[in-house]
């Protein structure tokens, strides 16, 4: 499948400013796999590790969300966007992420708002979004500057 995004995000500040929150953390099980109308879609459990942007003050550290990805399997077919293909339990991650009801949430940006955390250092998972390379302090530190 393929998506146009309606926001593509290229710099931390933009990311911050259009996001409810940003967290790190990972991701724990799949709760559900439906549709909206023809379109597959899944909601994960993601656990916080790290709460880095809640200026609302809602989440704490240990809390479970749930986030849901466009895509999916349906009739054991494997259905996802090719340039944000559907998370995979355990992944570690940094997530910009909204939430158009209570308790649910998103990835703003589609790719641009998702990076991915390996043995401590973050990079973006869009190539053509945000730049950044180096440990989690220090994208803590960034995104918290911005």
């Amino acid at each position: 499948m393929d998506a146009s995004w309606a926001g593509s995000y290229d710099n931390l500040t933009d990311l911050k400013t259009h996001s409810a929150l940003a967290v790190e953390g990972s991701f724990t099980r799949i709760i559900d796999e439906s549709k909206i109308k023809t379109v597959p879609i899944t909601d994960f459990e993601f656990t916080v590790d790290e709460v880095i942007h809640d200026p609302a003050g809602t989440l704490k550290e240990g809390t479970r969300i749930t986030v849901r990805q466009t895509g999916g399997s349906v009739d054991g077919v494997l259905h996802q966007i090719s340039d944000d293909p559907l998370f995979k339990i355990s992944e570690n991650a940094v997530l910009f992420l909204k939430e158009p009801e209570p308790g649910l949430f998103y990835v703003i940006g589609g790719p641009s708002g998702r990076f991915e955390v390996i043995n401590g250092r973050v990079t973006p998972f869009d190539a053509d979004g945000t730049k950044f390379e180096g440990t989690l302090e220090d994208f803590i530190a960034a995104v918290k500057g911005s």
